[in-house]
């Protein structure tokens, strides 16, 4: 979680519930509709810190089968729900205030404790104000731009909501200031109800624009062009890209992008080595599983990086066996199947997150499998061997069956089609068969 966002979301926390307490006191006690109108802002900004925080924790789960981008955008839908609040809970209520302190006006009293604690507010709100300001210019000068345009690519819902906030509570207090104050010297209860009307308008305005902002990055947003120009300087460097034909960026969190490159190889070099670029990307190779010459089973797990030719161990894989199938599904490397000893074949599935270098068991196959080879296409894990099982959505299911049921085989995935190249039957014999299988969508 980023440290500034939380701190500046916690200073709004504090201050507008503590405004909050004191300006409903002082609406019981003077009457006012402009500080009832103030009242039910601070609320409405009080939930709305609580939401912002919870969609900031959201934000940072790291990701899963079933959200392989991570929960990046769960700030986006929060602000959107933070809009609404104050929409609704903030500006309609003044608006109504509003009305009916046109329509059933009535004497205020002791109003100086309106102006005791709308000073008092002031003190409140400019500190907020002051720490949200005090997290943007540090952001600012860590990203190395003028704090002008810092704002206007800001990415981050909590922060841009706590400054739009803070800085429409002030200009209330101001609108409530000058009512209750023309009110006091006039007679004229109408000013107190137009202020109360003003703070509404100041409300609405502010939830539409951050409704606006967040329906942007919901949907779909590119990134500053600085951004843009910077991932196309990085992509250009990569050893054997011509050019870059095409580049999409989308943003999927405030730290987070999704960035899709269409680039032209150069002609100049061997096939080989366009190979080697295209592997490059990801870059690592993993070995998992295993046995000695003295046939004792392993549960080693390497790493190789062809950048540094070297290999390092990583966790080693929970179940010991040998003759497994592994495929890279969804950001982690899976293992399925194998063997104990030569009568004991698996149902074992796990999978492996490089990012937290930890194992996780998955549901078990739905078939004892052993000597058999894997593919990853999509979002699905499939199997080839004596039957073709398929992992998709948490759940195996079975494929059609073999022409030949063979061991020893070996499986790769062109355009969405997995083939099953050679291998032999249960015996001691080998074929030259192919087999070619597309699996259908998902749904």
């Amino acid at each position: 979680m980023p440290e500034g966002t939380s701190r500046a979301v916690i200073a709004a926390f504090a201050g507008n519930l503590a405004i909050a307490i004191i300006k409903a006191i002082a609406a019981f006690v003077t009457g006012s509709g402009a500080l009832l109108a103030e009242t039910a802002h601070s609320i409405a900004d009080s939930v709305n810190q609580i939401l912002l925080y919870v969609g900031i924790r959201r934000s940072v789960r790291p990701a899963s089968e079933r959200h392989p981008l991570g929960h990046g955008k769960e700030r986006y839908f929060w602000a959107l729900i933070v809009a609404l609040f104050l929409f609704f809970g903030g500006g309609v209520f003044s608006m109504y205030e509003a009305y009916e302190r046109l329509t059933l006006p009535h004497e205020l009293g002791a109003v100086w404790v309106g102006f005791l604690v709308l000073g008092l507010s002031t003190v409140f709100e400019s500190f907020s104000l002051s720490v949200a300001v005090r997290e943007v210019r540090h952001a600012a000068k860590r990203e190395g731009i003028p704090v002008r345009r810092f704002l206007h690519q800001l990415r981050d819902p909590a922060l841009r909501t706590v400054l739009y906030e803070d800085s429409a509570a002030l200009a209330g207090l101001l609108a409530a200031a000058i009512g209750l104050t023309l009110t006091v010297l006039t007679g004229d209860h109408r000013f107190d109800a137009l202020a109360s009307a003003v703070i509404g308008v100041i409300l609405i305005y502010v939830a539409y624009q951050l409704a606006w902002s967040a329906r942007g990055l919901i949907v779909g947003e590119a990134p500053a062009e600085e951004i843009l120009d910077g991932l196309r300087a990085a992509i250009a460097t990569e050893p054997g890209v011509d050019k870059i034909v095409d580049l999409r960026a989308v943003q999927m969190g405030t730290n987070q992008l999704l960035v899709l490159a269409r680039v032209s190889v150069r002609d100049d070099i061997p096939a080989g080595e366009v190979e080697g670029a295209a592997v490059e990307f990801d870059g690592r190779i993993f070995v998992v599983g295993g046995f000695t010459s003295g046939g004792q089973l392993l549960s080693t797990a390497w790493l190789y990086e062809p950048a540094t030719g070297r290999w390092q161990g990583i966790m080693p894989i929970p179940t010991p066996r040998q003759h497994v199938a592994a495929a890279v599904l969804i950001r982690e490397v899976c293992v399925a199947g194998g063997y104990a000893s030569p009568a004991s074949a698996l149902t074992t599935f796990e999978c492996y997150s490089p990012t937290s270098n930890t194992w996780r068991p998955l549901q078990p196959m739905l078939r004892r499998a052993s000597d058999f080879d894997a593919v990853a296409i999509a979002d699905s894990f499939i199997t080839i061997g004596d039957d073709i099982q398929v992992f998709r959505n948490g759940a195996w299911r079975l494929g059609p069956t073999l022409p030949v049921k063979r061991f020893g085989l070996v499986a790769a995935a062109v355009d969405g089609t997995v083939y099953a190249l050679g291998g032999g039957p249960r015996v001691p014999a080998a074929d030259g068969l192919v087999d070619a299988w597309t699996p259908p969508a998902a749904p």
